[in-house]
C-alpha cells in the first residue's frame, strides 16, 4: 500500500496537478450554513488543480479503486486524507522507526498524507500529514471519515461518460520521480535496521564490519548507490577487502550484468582464494553467462574446500547436473 500510494502521488505530480484555493468557497472560510463544491475526481484530473477537499478526494478515491482503504481527515478549516498500510501495529517499525509519522486505527498502521502538497515529494506530504494528524488528534479536533463508511451512507452518483480524454503522463516523466521517491522511502524505512551499525561506526570509524552490514542491508533492498558509497569508504581503509568485491559482484548479478559480476567475483577470489562462497558466486555467474564448463569448474573448486556447498547450493547444483 505504501509504494502504491507513493506511485499514485508521483503520477499526479507528473500529470501537473497543483493545489489551488477555491475562490468561491475556500474550505477554511466555510460555516455550518455554507455549502462547498467538491469536484469529481475526473474534473480534478481534467483541470489539473483543486483545493484541499478536491485533492484529498482524488487521492482517496484513486487508492480505493486500487483496493487500498482510505479515510478523509477533517480538521478545523482543512481536509486531508490517510490510507491503511495493512501493517499491524506490532510491526509498525517496518514502515518507520518514528511513531510520529504513523497513525494507528483498529490495530493497523495508517499513513496520513497532505494531499495539497501534490507537486512536492511524497515524503514531505507524508510528514506534513502526520504532523497535522497528531496535532489535531491531541487537541481532540480530528474527525476521521472512512471512505467506505461514507459510501454506505451516501451512495456514489453515476456519471455520464466524460466527453474528453485524459492524457496519461509519459513513463519517462514518471519513472525518475518514482525512483527518487522509492529510494527515499526505502532509506527511511531501513533506518531502524541500519541504526545500530551506524552507531557502531560513529563510535569507531575504522569498524569496517559494521559499515559492511550497512552496505549489505542497502544492497539487499535495492539501494545500490548507497551501498556503493559504503563500499568506497571501506576500500579507503582496507583496499584489499575481498567482501567488498564479492558484494559488488552480487549487485551486478542482481542487475543481471553477469560480465561485471564475474569481474568483481574474480578479483574477490584473488584476494580470498580459499573462500568457497566466492567460488560458488563465480559458478552461478558463469552459468548465467551460458558457460557451463567454467561453472562446473568453479563448483568443483568450492567443493574441494568445503563439501557443505552441496547442501547450501543444492538447487543450483541440480541445475549444473542437468
Amino acid at each position: 500500500s505504501l509504494l502504491t500510494a507513493m506511485t499514485l502521488f508521483d503520477v499526479f505530480t507528473a500529470h501537473g496537478i497543483r493545489y489551488v484555493v477555491d475562490p468561491n468557497s475556500p474550505y477554511s472560510n466555510l460555516s455550518e450554513t455554507s455549502v462547498d463544491y467538491v469536484q469529481f475526481s475526473r474534473e480534478t484530473l481534467k483541470f489539473k488543480s483543486g483545493d484541499c477537499d478536491d485533492l484529498s478526494v482524488l487521492m482517496s478515491t484513486a487508492l480505493e479503486n486500487l483496493g487500498v482503504e482510505t479515510a478523509i481527515l477533517d480538521v478545523p478549516g482543512h481536509l486531508l486524507m490517510m490510507f491503511n498500510t495493512n501493517v499491524p501495529q506490532a510491526e509498525r517499525h517496518q514502515i518507520s522507526a518514528n511513531d510520529d509519522l504513523l497513525a494507528v486505527r483498529d490495530g493497523m498502521v495508517w499513513i496520513p498524507v497532505e494531499a495539497t502538497m501534490i507537486g512536492t515529494t511524497f515524503l514531505e506530504a507524508w510528514s506534513e500529514g502526520a504532523r497535522k494528524y497528531h496535532e489535531y488528534a491531541g487537541k481532540q479536533q480530528l474527525k476521521v471519515i472512512p471512505m467506505r463508511s461514507a459510501w454506505s451512507e451516501f451512495a456514489p452518483v453515476t456519471l455520464k461518460p466524460a466527453g474528453y480524454t485524459l492524457v496519461v503522463p509519459d513513463k519517462s516523466q514518471v519513472a525518475p520521480i518514482i525512483a527518487r521517491e522509492k529510494n527515499l522511502v526505502l532509506k527511511k524505512s531501513l533506518g531502524n535496521l541500519v541504526a545500530p551499525y551506524i552507531a557502531m561506526v560513529k563510535m569507531d570509524p575504522s569498524n569496517t564490519e559494521a559499515r559492511m552490514q550497512v552496505a549489505i542491508i542497502y544492497a539487499r533492498h535495492g539501494l545500490y548507490a548507497e551501498a556503493e558509497k559504503e563500499f568506497d569508504v571501506i576500500l579507503s581503509v582496507n583496499p584489499d577487502n575481498s567482501a567488498v568485491y564479492n558484494n559488488r559482484g552480487n549487485i551486478f548479478f542482481n542487475k543481471k550484468n553477469y560480465e561485471r559480476a564475474i569481474e568483481s567475483y574474480a578479483y574477490a577470489e584473488q584476494l580470498a582464494s580459499s573462500d568457497p562462497g566466492i567460488k560458488m558466486n563465480l559458478a552461478m555467474a558463469h552459468y548465467k553467462q551460458g558457460d557451463s564448463n567454467m561453472a562446473n569448474s568453479k563448483y568443483k573448486e568450492a567443493y574441494r574446500i568445503d563439501s557443505a556447498v552441496n547442501t547450501r547450493y543444492a538447487g543450483f547444483i541440480q541445475l549444473l547436473k542437468q
